[in-house]
Formats: structure tokens, sequence, C-alpha cells
């Protein structure tokens, strides 16, 4: 948590800048982008391949970029639709929006298996356990060792409206009843 925060303080300008051309928040963007590479900023937003090079892993039909921010706008406006149907601006605080959006951003395959996402509850009360190991390949043992986005956009101090879930609470998730 502590290398994320410091990597948002440092960078929060580049990351403001991409969501002034995007309409979504900078520390989601962030977020996203430690996800996806641990802030690294010479690979692409989309999936963390090495920037100025064709992508290898999903998506790997876009072009090629030089520069992360050129292809943090592309990655982002590959879901600019979900981000207007979810009412998303850059300076949106719902956390509801920003977990929804991150959950399509990486894909719904665990919404598919009816499982929380580690990619956006690792680090909250909403997530205990399973992972995709790799593309396709499901373990419902493993535990994801990353920081979700949700986790990460509190620990910034981000995310003050909507739906949130708990930082670090060892609860377990509602279950749903009838």
């Amino acid at each position: 948590m502590a290398a994320f925060k410091k990597h948002w303080e440092a960078n929060k300008a580049r990351y403001a800048a991409v969501a002034a051309k995007t309409g979504v928040p900078a520390n989601l963007i962030a977020a996203l982008h430690w996800r996806e590479s641990s802030g690294n900023f010479g690979t692409y937003l989309h999936q963390g391949d090495p920037l100025g090079k064709p992508a290898v892993n999903w998506p790997n039909n876009i072009p090629v970029f030089h520069k992360w921010e050129d292809a943090a706008i592309h990655a982002l406006g590959m879901k600019g639709k979900l981000a207007k149907d979810l009412g998303m601006a850059s300076n949106t605080t719902d956390m509801a929006a920003m977990a929804t959006y991150a959950e399509h951003y990486n894909g719904l395959g665990y919404a598919n298996k009816g499982k929380p996402s580690p990619y956006v509850y690792s680090g909250t009360d909403q997530y205990d356990k399973g992972k995709y190991v790799r593309d396709g390949v499901y373990d419902p043992n493993t535990k994801d060792k990353q920081l979700g986005v949700v986790a990460m956009i509190k620990s910034i101090g981000g995310g003050g409206g909507g739906a949130a879930a708990a930082p670090c609470s060892k609860a377990k998730p509602p279950t749903a009843t009838r």
C-alpha cells in the first residue's frame, strides 16, 4: 500500500492530465495502472506490455504507442461508452461506478462465476480467495497478493460516494438472501 501511495503522490499530475482528456478519475487511472504494471510508465495501460512494440497480451489488437499518456488515453477510450453510461467524469467519487468500471476494464470472468473480482476487491472485506492464475484458468483457492482497485483508491482518500468496501477487514462478504 505504501508503494502505491508514494507512486500516486509523485505522479498525480500525469494521471490528472489523462483524466482531463478521458473523463476517468485520476485516482482510478492510477489504480488500474498499478494493477496492470505496478505503475510502470514504460508499459501499455491496456495490459502492461512494453510500449513501443506490438502488444502480446489481450488486448493485442491495438496500435503501437511510444508514450504512456497516448496509450492510456486509447485504453480508457476503449471503455468510453461504459464510463458515459456510469455517469463518470474526471471528478467522480462514486466508488460503485469506479468499481464497476474497473471490473469491466479487467473483464467479467469473475462476475460470470458469481465471484468478487480480486482486481477490484483484493485487500477489502469483499474478497477472500479465488483468482484466474492465467487466461481462462480459475483457481478457487489462490489468493491474489496484489491490492485491488477499491483498496488503492480508498488508501489515497478517494471514492467518497456510492457503495464502498472496507479496506483490509477480515469480515466475510454478505450473503444474498431472497
